[in-house]
């Protein structure tokens, strides 16, 4: 991909960095700095350092991939920062004055993903998300393990047609803490006659992780396939427990 093809920020989004007053709002409720007590995870901190590459004469990419190789690990070192967050929001609902740097971090992410920047943590991440189709490694295979663990796999009429489909998600349906989630959730729709399904095997991940990461296409990707199985089973209802795939799915 040459450098021409990759969008910088809009003016809308540099004009948001800009309003950045340094209050410190931000500070109360980020979660990393309180973890960490580190000042380079403050929210306000990686904004102005943002800004600086933003306002740049040469520019965001460009200044990525500038022939000084001390100033280029400067300005790598300043916007990886963007990676240290959780992406949780909390800055973005104390800001005052609309920053919404939450909503900037994940351009900046995909800045450092379409130039092929990232932190090298996160290049196993996508191989094991390339491989396996999912974040936790687990495969499609394990899509449905939740529900033979709970003996309800009998019960499940998954993809059949139906006018709920329950989307579990990878972390409902992979992590052991989260599994008893599903069953609750089946056990519900159960109870009360509900006509559901589920997508099992074919479920893929709603692609929030891919957003994180910052790779918008594979994202797209994901979501525009779950719709299209969703479409598939006429449904008329999504109901799904992971608050991050409902947030991707709507």
């Amino acid at each position: 991909m040459g450098l021409t093809e990759v969008k910088s920020l809009t003016p809308e989004e540099l004009e948001r960095l800009r309003r950045c007053s340094a209050c410190g709002e931000c500070i109360v409720e980020c979660p990393v700095f309180k973890a960490t007590g580190n000042s380079k995870h403050l929210p306000v901190n990686k904004a102005r350092a943002l800004r600086l590459i933003a306002e740049s004469s040469q520019g965001i990419v460009s200044s990525l991939h500038c022939p000084s190789p001390l100033r280029r690990y400067f300005l790598i070192n300043s916007i990886s920062k963007v990676y240290e967050c959780t992406l949780c929001g909390a800055c973005t609902e104390q800001c005052r004055f609309d920053v919404r740097p939450s909503d900037l971090w994940y351009e900046f992410r995909r800045i450092m993903y379409e130039n092929n920047l990232i932190p090298e943590g996160m290049r196993s991440l996508i191989s094991t998300f390339r491989e396996k189709g999912d974040p936790y490694g687990m495969g499609r295979k394990m899509r449905l393990y939740w529900a033979k663990r709970a003996r309800i796999t009998e019960k499940l009429k998954v993809g059949r047609r139906a006018r709920v489909v329950y989307f579990v998600g990878c972390t409902t349906a992979f992590t052991r803490v989260n599994r008893p989630t599903a069953i609750s959730m089946a056990k519900i729709l159960n109870s009360v006659g509900e006509d559901w399904t589920t997508l099992g095997e074919d479920e893929l991940c709603c692609g929030a992780p891919w957003l994180m990461i910052g790779d918008v296409s594979s994202a797209k990707r994901c979501a525009e396939r779950n719709a299209k199985l969703i479409e598939e089973l006429n449904a008329e209802i999504v109901v799904t427990t992971c608050p991050t795939c409902y947030r991707q799915l709507k």
